[in-house]
């Protein structure tokens, strides 16, 4: 019987535990260094699949793939704690997203009244009021010395982020609690997946040698 699940088991290992892995230490590099993350604009749908891809550890990316269904069926029946915890840490994601979504469309059309107000409306693409809204989310100190608007942030810096108070405040705190819950959620599900793969290794017989190399990352 054991013989006969080995090629399953091998795939559990090589396509979901040690990939997994992986990919929740390169989203905790992601969200450590969140500076660089407008979250505002962040979608886990548009996030690259890391399924035989090179990913960068700017953004986090979840871990639900579609072509891992079936291994899903097995997790699901006899590791219900580790399942469970895959599926949360996309959900934190999606929070996360949906919060950025939410401050966005509270922020943007502060932030067009403000650049209207000041006549540097004009001075700004839609591009252009992502970009600030970015900044604005991030509470950047500074945009890069050769930026078109860097005279325009370093002169109204403090007014603009002020506006992300006055029309997102609860929303922002909500935010920042739940990249904390994901962060604290990221600590401690590689410890699960760790002891999934130790365990059928251990019973299975499949030597950590045999186990081909995990997906890269840039």
């Amino acid at each position: 019987m054991k013989e006969a699940e080995r090629p399953l088991v091998r795939e559990e290992l090589e396509d979901l535990l040690i990939p997994y892995h992986q990919v929740v230490q390169n989203n905790i590099e992601a969200v450590e260094g969140s500076i660089v993350i407008d979250w505002g604009s962040y979608s886990p749908q548009n996030s690259l699949a890391f399924d035989g891809m090179h990913t960068s550890k700017s953004e986090p990316v979840p871990l639900l793939q579609t072509d891992d269904v079936h291994l899903y069926t097995r997790l699901e029946r006899d590791a219900p704690r580790l399942w469970k915890m895959i599926q949360t840490h996309d959900y934190l994601l999606n929070e996360i997203a949906d919060l950025g979504s939410q401050i966005n469309s509270l922020l943007e059309p502060a932030v067009k009244r403000y650049l209207e107000d000041h006549s540097l409306l004009s001075e700004f693409d839609e591009g252009g009021i992502r970009t600030l809204n970015g900044a604005i989310l991030k509470q950047i100190d500074q945009y890069g010395d050769q930026h078109e608007h860097a005279e325009i942030w370093s002169e109204h810096r403090d007014e603009l982020c002020r506006i992300l108070d006055e029309v997102a405040a609860d929303e922002y705190e909500e935010l920042q609690e739940e990249i904390d819950r994901y962060r604290t959620h990221c600590g401690e599900l590689p410890e699960e997946l760790v002891e999934r793969r130790v365990s059928l290794q251990n019973e299975y017989s499949i030597p950590v040698e045999d186990e081909e190399e995990p997906v890269e990352f840039v």
